[in-house]
This record gives C-alpha cells, sequence and structure tokens, in this order.
C-alpha cells in the first residue's frame, strides 16, 4: 500500500470586480507564488469560477503538484457567503445565486471553503498580517468596493453583525455620511462601508 501523500500546500483566491488574485501557500501561510488574472464579469459572470479554477489547475501543473497535496482552496468574494459556499447576490461580480463551493469543488476536485472577502482578509491579517499578535482587529478593503471586517478576539463578528445590525447603522464623518451595509442592503454585501451622499 502507498503511503498517502502530505498535504503540504493550499490555494488562496481573492475575487474582486476587476481582477482574481491567487496565491500558492504552504501550510504554515508562506507564499509560494502569487499571481492575477482578470475578472471576466460579462454574461452575469459565469467566467469568474472556471477562469480561477482553471488557474489552479495550470499552477498545479506548472509546479507538478499533485491534488493529494493540496489541503484545500479558500476563496473570498465581494458579497455574503453563507456556511454552505452558497452566494445569495455579489453586485460587483454580477452574480445572482451562485455556490462556490460546489462549483469549485466539481470543476478542481479540491475541498473548498468561501467566505465575505473582507472577513477572510481580516482572518488573514489576524494570522499572518499586520494583526498578527493581537486579539482585536478592524480591517477596511479598498478595491473595486469599499469592504471591512472586524475580528475580537480571532473570529470575525459574523454573528453579531448578523443579529443586531440588520438595517443600516450609520455614522457621520465630516461632511459625508458613510453606511455599514450589513444583512439585505442594495449591495447584499456583509461589513461593506457604503458612501451615502
Amino acid at each position: 500500500m502507498a503511503a498517502e501523500k502530505v498535504k503540504n500546500y493550499c490555494f488562496g483566491i481573492d475575487v474582486g470586480g476587476t481582477t482574481i488574485k491567487l496565491g500558492l501557500f504552504d501550510r504554515a501561510g508562506n507564499v509560494l507564488d502569487k499571481w492575477e488574472i482578470k475578472t471576466r464579469t460579462e454574461e452575469n459572470g459565469k467566467y469568474i469560477l472556471p477562469d480561477a479554477a482553471q488557474a489552479v489547475l495550470t499552477k498545479m501543473s506548472d509546479r507538478g503538484l499533485k491534488k493529494e497535496e493540496i489541503a484545500g482552496i479558500g476563496i473570498g468574494v465581494p458579497g455574503p457567503v453563507g456556511e454552505s459556499g452558497i452566494v445569495p447576490v455579489a453586485v460587483n461580480l454580477h452574480w445572482g445565486k451562485v455556490n462556490i463551493v460546489k462549483e469549485m469543488e466539481e470543476m478542481t476536485g479540491i475541498h473548498t471553503k468561501a467566505g465575505n472577502d473582507a472577513n477572510v482578509a481580516a482572518l488573514g491579517e489576524c494570522w499572518k498580517g499586520g494583526g498578527e499578535g493581537y486579539k482585536d482587529l478592524i480591517l477596511v478593503t479598498l478595491g473595486t468596493g469599499i469592504g471591512g471586517g472586524v475580528s475580537k478576539a480571532g473570529p470575525v463578528l459574523l454573528d453579531y453583525i448578523q443579529k443586531y445590525y440588520r438595517q443600516y447603522a450609520f455614522s457621520a464623518c465630516k461632511d459625508t455620511v458613510f453606511a455599514l451595509a450589513t444583512l439585505g442592503n442594495d449591495a447584499g454585501i456583509y461589513g461593506c462601508a457604503k458612501m451615502v451622499l
């Protein structure tokens, strides 16, 4: 009986409205490779996940990696993501309901987890970034849109946000009003700071 290969590698994917950023990591979180591809949002974003899956498979082939060596794929998207990996809407990507986990696993054959891009960015910063060693962290992301994630003693505060902020929570900032967009907003994004003029 052949020895089972150790799953020493994983892929991280950040799907943005303009580009998809990908990284190959070891299990300790060290970046082994990073690259990006264009986000093709035409035809309701139907090419986004196939393009990302193909980019992963191509990188595996280029590096001689087998699926048995890959612990998984983590993917962040600009929209709410349910525990099962279903995104009800992602406006920047022109998506309606999409099951990211199911589709990525079918296309790659690799275990996949999905989350809101700002929330997974906050977790990453807590683990290996500027928040390493701190209990609490607030992260603001700036890209095609604006997002944010809050980490309190480790976990992202999704349950709190979902329970207590089902509407907009407003705060004034000079002449501009920012709204913390949560469940049911027009952008459909948890933790998104939306500028209201």
